[in-house]
């Protein structure tokens, strides 16, 4: 291990002197490195423990004698409840299957369901079809105008053509195939600045918008929108 990440070492010393990079920016790439690097540790601890969970959850949901499905909408106070005072949680678990809601307030979360989840589910989830314009967050800088091809998974890369404007779920390196092509990037998910589908359209040099939430439900393929990558809005034509 040493003897490689010596290799490594040598071989970004070359390319510093080879490229004339100053110190300041030597930092920087080895900062971008880091991150890079944490980033994909973090995904990568985070399957291997929902990898290992799966059978504890399993036998949780044997002692219950509940399903997989039920067992995943447990909290953890409800499994010391079940397991020690013997609660019965299946009526509880199958309000949470129907519907459910987890409410941030004075920096406490609160789980909700029937009609208090209706209410916050109808408040923050239910798609106003008639919108005319999405709000979202800007990750990628400009401004274009366009037709719509929703693209959800690679299959359906053959619709997307010059100029058009890719909307998707989540954007990941597979899509960068069909950014060549696209006049902008919007997308349903991403967490941040550093997600996928900012990072790609910010590559592709096309301006792109993240958190919209709802543009592969509202949107149709050939419908015409402006995308403004400097505010995080998607304007209906």
């Amino acid at each position: 291990m040493l003897k490689e990440e010596e290799i490594i070492k040598t071989t970004i010393n070359e390319i510093h002197k080879k490229l004339n990079i100053d110190k300041k920016h030597q930092r920087l790439f080895q900062t971008m490195r880091e991150g890079i690097y944490y980033k994909e540790l973090r995904k990568s601890i985070v399957s291997q423990t929902l990898y290992y969970y799966d059978p504890i959850l399993m036998e949780i949901a044997r002692r219950g004698g509940l399903s997989m499905r039920q067992a995943r909408h447990f909290q953890t106070a409800d499994v010391r409840l079940m397991l020690t005072k013997d609660v019965d949680m299946s009526n509880e678990l199958n309000e949470r299957i129907k519907l459910c809601a987890f409410i941030m307030e004075n920096g406490k979360t609160s789980l909700y369901t029937g009609k208090k989840a209706q209410q916050y589910h109808k408040r923050f989830v239910e798609i106003d079809k008639n919108i005319k314009e999405l709000v979202g967050m800007a990750v990628s800088p400009g401004i274009a105008k366009g037709p719509v091809k929703i693209v959800i998974n690679p299959d359906a890369f053959y619709k997307v053509k010059k100029g058009d404007i890719i909307a998707t779920l989540q954007a990941t390196p597979v899509f960068t195939q069909v950014l060549s092509l696209a006049s902008a990037l919007i997308c349903d998910g991403g967490p941040g600045i550093t997600s996928h589908p900012a990072t790609l359209a910010r590559e592709a040099g096309i301006p792109g918008i993240i958190g919209l939430r709802m543009t592969t439900k509202i949107l149709k393929d050939g419908q015409i929108v402006e995308v403004d990558g400097n505010n995080g809005t998607v304007k209906i034509k």
